[in-house]
């Protein structure tokens, strides 16, 4: 093996990589991060809980979501019958609540998940390649930042329709050229190690380079941009469904919950408006809390900023 090979090889070995925790190690590694993190552990108990409470709706309320007795009790007080109260049709808020968890979770967690995925694929690509990649991603980037979201969405929306489905996909279209922005950052320094250019050297493509060596070392950034973007998209469906634009009826979320539902009624039955804009604060705080902590936790250096 000549000189320059064992060189090479060198600088890969020394390449930083992320061990994969499985079995007894994931135990540790949750109580680890509850001693450090006390407030982003109890953060992720809370959103444990509320994604729970959303996959066991059916067997955790009482009704139907859209149930209406034959003699509805409307506008009613809490009671034992109706936890929460009831709405001006009658239906049960404790169940649309549990119900409008399941809605919201989805939209929030499947255009996270989608955005991410497209995110990395198009940031990591840009920072390795350069050229004009990377000049047409900035410039596209520009262009939908330059446009304030909720007028983005609603044009699009309005076009396209307000379906559970369109409401994932251009939410996840938008987040998607945002966070690739933060991941091309992350990557471009990466992309000068020593290690990447030696990997380049020994034959291993674009593909390759970005699977193996630049997606493990920005995976923390990864994991706080979904943090951020789960919340984001759930305040942003809230604020869709207020505007008339979100899921229709019958299919509810709490974003609908606080706007076509509610407002009408907000003197006369304050609860209709208090539950599921209590439920959206305590989600949303849950989430960011979580991400800052996993923030700190997978990455000291960004500590206090």
């Amino acid at each position: 093996m000549s000189q320059s090979q064992s060189t090479i090889d060198a600088i890969l070995a020394s390449a930083p990589r992320r061990r994969a925790i499985g079995g007894p190690a994931i135990f540790q590694a949750l109580y680890n991060y509850a001693v450090k993190q006390p407030v982003g552990f109890g953060a992720a108990v809370v959103i444990f809980g509320v994604i729970l409470m959303a996959l066991l709706a059916p067997y955790i309320t009482p009704y139907p979501m859209n149930y209406i007795p034959d003699k509805p009790d409307v506008l009613a007080g809490a009671s034992q019958a109706h936890w929460f109260g009831t709405d001006q049709y009658g239906r049960d808020v404790y169940t649309r609540l549990v119900y409008g968890a399941r809605v919201s979770m989805y939209v929030g967690v499947g255009a996270t998940l989608i955005s991410t995925i497209f995110a990395a694929t198009i940031g990591l690509t840009a920072a390795l390649v350069r050229g004009w990649v990377d000049t047409l991603l900035v410039q596209i980037i520009d262009v939908i930042q330059a446009i304030p979201a909720i007028i983005l969405l609603v044009a699009i929306l309005s076009t396209i329709g307000s379906s559970l489905t369109n409401i994932v996909l251009v939410l996840s279209f938008r987040a998607s050229f945002v966070s690739a922005r933060v991941v091309r950052g992350a990557a471009l320094s990466l992309a000068q190690e020593p290690y990447i250019e030696a990997a380049k050297s020994v034959g291993a493509n674009n593909i390759r380079t970005i699977i193996r060596h630049l997606l493990p070392n920005v995976a923390p950034v990864l994991f706080v941009l979904m943090s951020v973007s789960v919340s984001q998209n759930i305040i942003t469906e809230a604020s869709l469904s207020f505007l008339g634009y979100g899921v229709k009826d019958p299919t509810t979320t709490w974003g609908a919950m606080v706007g076509r539902d509610s407002w009408t009624y907000m003197i006369s039955s304050p609860g209709l408006l208090l539950v599921p804009t209590v439920a959206l604060v305590i989600t949303v705080l849950a989430v960011n809390l979580f991400g800052d902590a996993l923030r700190d936790h997978l990455d000291p250096r960004l500590r206090g900023r």
